[in-house]
């Protein structure tokens, strides 16, 4: 069996495995080959970017994609508004346990669509016109993002009740 070359073509809308452990592989060894001490923190798989570990970088990369996806996806915004507001609420009650609850089903809620969003953005770049396995990749995608969503809301929803019998109480 021939193994494509490194430049393969994915214009037919296909991803073959093969060709991207072939192009991943010769990157990677040719990476090896030109690392030292001082750059291995750079990308294991593509032998890119800067030497050294930059942890504040980072962070503010973290920052520029959380904040790219507040203010481009409403269905984040609203979730992180909602959840905010109610940590808040649980802070002023001092509800120690739902307070953490929140943060937990919020950060799974928030990973979940960041990583939905991700996986569709990676799609429509790779594949443009209409093809049933994106469609597919798509779905399990939000499928995944849709079950962390009702956790999500079942929290919120017990966490609402719970605020508010402490207010007519």
């Amino acid at each position: 069996m021939n193994e494509p070359e490194n430049n393969a073509d994915f214009t037919d809308g296909t991803i073959h495995i093969v060709q991207l452990r072939s192009l991943f592989m010769s990157r990677s060894t040719t990476a090896t080959e030109a690392s030292s001490k001082d750059e291995n923190m750079r990308n294991k798989f593509l032998g890119t970017g800067e030497p050294g570990y930059r942890p504040i970088r980072k962070f503010k990369i973290i920052l520029n994609g959380l904040k790219y996806s507040v203010l481009h996806d409403a269905s984040v915004a609203y979730k992180m508004v909602l959840s905010f507001v109610t940590m808040g609420i649980s802070t002023y009650f001092e509800q120690w346990i739902d307070l953490m609850a929140i943060v937990i089903v919020t950060g799974l809620m928030l990973t979940a669509e960041l990583f939905n969003s991700s996986i569709e953005a990676v799609c429509d770049f790779l594949v443009t016109e209409k093809n049933d396995k994106i469609a597919i990749i798509k779905d399990i995608s939000a499928a995944a993002t849709g079950i962390a969503i009702l956790v999500w809301l079942l929290v919120m929803v017990f966490e609402y009740y719970h605020i508010y019998n402490k207010l007519i109480t």
